[in-house]
């Protein structure tokens, strides 16, 4: 996942101080919920910027408005925790 606004994202913040977090993802059954844990990337924003506008049409307008903006945008990547069906939850909660 890509922070536009860098370390001012607040759940950027929020995963500095528990980088224990949940996200939504997409299954063969449909959306559910993964435990995992957050790790800010310290790698080259500018070549982050350049590998993602390498991608899709709107990949390239999103990274062209994060250049002209000058934000400091960071990577950050979840590392899932166990298998799908261990940790998957339904609702919205």
């Amino acid at each position: 996942m890509v922070a536009q606004r860098g370390y001012e994202t607040d759940w950027v913040r929020n995963i500095q101080a528990e980088p224990r977090v949940r996200v939504k993802v997409r299954t063969g059954a449909g959306l559910g919920w993964r435990a995992g844990t957050a790790h800010i990337l310290d790698d080259d924003p500018h070549e982050r910027r350049r590998l993602i506008g390498l991608g899709s049409r709107a990949r390239r307008i999103c990274m062209a408005a994060a250049a002209v903006g000058d934000t400091d945008a960071l990577a950050v990547r979840v590392d899932l925790d166990g298998a799908a069906d261990d940790t998957a939850h339904t609702g919205d909660g």
